[in-house]
């Protein structure tokens, strides 16, 4: 029987200088990888259009729910809301620096693997409407994540 593995099982961080914290209360993540394709129809192909791959652009998207953070208990209470995140996107486009990210297992999970990258939060908002407040964002990432953390 095969062994389900629940979304919260991995949680986005992201390097502050010192640590990665995580982004409080996620209820969501994407990792998202697409290989672009170059084509080609002309005479020599008989009219047949012909494919080789180009280049490989990386995403990670995520959502939570806004909470009153004070409150929190465990590895959340030093955690990262949106609001620093939103300083923290403001802080990379005037740097020009991407930030780095880890996506890592929550708990002791040895299906999830840790991936590490750079990469710009592309996207981030929040919505205050009927129910609970949420946020979500995208992180675009630079390069090809691995497996090794760069800050040890």
């Amino acid at each position: 029987m095969a062994k389900y593995i629940k979304g919260v099982e991995r949680i986005l961080k992201r390097w502050d200088g010192t640590a990665y914290k995580p982004v409080v209360c996620l209820t969501n993540t994407d990792f998202s990888q697409a290989l672009s394709m170059i084509e080609r129809s002309n005479v020599c192909t008989g009219g047949d259009v012909e494919r080789s791959p180009d280049t490989i652009s990386r995403s990670v998207s995520f959502s939570g729910v806004v909470v009153d953070t004070s409150e929190l208990t465990g590895g959340m209470t030093d955690g990262e809301t949106i609001e620093e995140l939103y300083a923290a996107q403001e802080a990379s486009r005037a740097s020009g620096v991407a930030d780095q990210w880890v996506l890592a297992p929550a708990n002791d999970s040895t299906y999830v693997q840790e991936k590490y990258f750079k990469g710009f939060l592309s996207d981030a908002n929040d919505s205050f409407g009927e129910g609970d407040a949420t946020f979500s964002g995208t992180i675009t990432i630079n390069g090809v994540p691995t497996s090794t953390d760069p800050n040890e």
